[in-house]
C-alpha cells in the first residue's frame, strides 16, 4: 500500500550502530537525499533532528521536538503530498 513512498528500508541487520548515532540516516541522506523521516520512538526522531531532517512522529504524541505528530497513515499520506516529502 505505501511501500511505493520508499526507496529503500534498512535495519539492525545492514550494520549500522544503534540509534541515536545519526549514521543510518547519514547514509540515507547521502544516497536518497531524504527529507523526512517517520518514527513512533523519540530515538526514531534524535537523529534526524540532529541533521536538520523533517520528522514525524506516529501514534505517539509525547514524543518531543517532531515537526508532526499523526495516528494515521491516512495523515501521513497526505503531509507528504502537501510538503512534497520524500522518506
Amino acid at each position: 500500500m505505501i511501500l511505493h513512498y520508499f526507496s529503500e528500508i534498512i535495519g539492525w541487520e545492514d550494520g549500522f550502530p544503534k540509534k541515536p548515532n545519526p549514521e543510518a540516516y547519514i547514509h540515507m541522506q547521502k544516497k536518497h537525499s531524504i527529507n523526512f523521516v517517520v518514527g513512533d520512538r523519540a530515538l526514531d526522531i534524535m537523529p534526524a533532528t540532529k541533521l536538520g531532517i523533517t520528522t514525524c512522529a506516529f501514534q505517539n504524541a509525547i514524543i518531543q521536538d517532531a515537526d508532526y505528530y499523526i495516528d494515521s497513515y491516512h495523515q501521513l499520506l497526505h503531509i507528504m503530498k502537501e510538503k512534497s516529502l520524500h522518506i
